[in-house]
């Protein structure tokens, strides 16, 4: 359980027992609910529970997902799949279903359009179903570029900051913690990062820009 602040982020790409045991080898939904579930009982919030959408695998499921809002004070949030390191270009084309394509299926769901919400979380576009009490997050990276907008860096598992996550460099924190480096340190660290976020990346649907070097999973969020 990854707890950051006061929100708990939980991503669950298989809301059905049998595809989350095909697709992760193991039989365990029902504890990755049961961990959202306590999330909700001690008071966590928002919590986001983040949805790769990937066509022909899981996106026969973007409405279940979403039903979730209507009783719910989740956020759901639906994520255009990337080129990253380890998709090869013929997959990512098979496989990636643009943000589009989910709103437009997200507005079929009731005769009142999806309402969009006002307040945002980092590159997410909120809305929200007639009714319900959660939201639901688009984000799209590949279609919709929000460099701009791009709050976020990423700690690697072996102590590194990346400030994009297409971008090159990387930035070595785990030698200052480990040296006992002042606040201070720490800081200029995190600040040279920030400064040199790239402006852009190059990724686009049908590109195949990657993270350089590193599979997502050992990137972590």
């Amino acid at each position: 359980m990854k707890q950051l602040t006061d929100t708990y982020d939980r991503r669950i790409d298989y809301l059905r027992p049998e595809r989350f045991k095909a697709i992760t080898g193991r039989d365990m939904l029902h504890r990755v609910l049961a961990g959202i579930r306590q999330a909700e009982s001690v008071g966590l919030s928002p919590i986001k529970i983040n949805m790769v959408v990937m066509r022909g695998i899981n996106d026969d499921e973007i409405e279940e997902l979403a039903r979730l809002t209507i009783a719910k004070p989740y956020h759901v949030r639906f994520i255009e799949l990337m080129p990253t390191t380890g998709w090869s270009e013929s997959d990512h084309h098979r496989f990636f279903l643009p943000a589009e394509t989910v709103l437009r299926r997200l507005g079929k769901m009731s005769a009142t359009r999806l309402i969009n919400a006002e307040d945002m979380f980092g590159p997410a576009r909120l809305y929200r179903l007639p009714v319900a009490v959660g939201k639901i997050g688009i984000i799209a990276p590949v279609t919709r570029h929000f460099c701009e907008d791009c709050n976020r860096m990423r700690l690697t598992a072996d102590g590194l900051i990346k400030s994009c996550l297409f971008g090159r460099n990387e930035f070595d924190l785990k030698t200052i913690l480990k040296s006992g480096g002042s606040l201070e340190k720490i800081a200029s660290v995190f600040i040279q990062a920030a400064r040199e976020k790239p402006r852009r990346h190059r990724m686009a649907a049908g590109c195949q820009t990657k993270a350089p070097g590193r599979v997502m999973r050992a990137i972590g969020g």
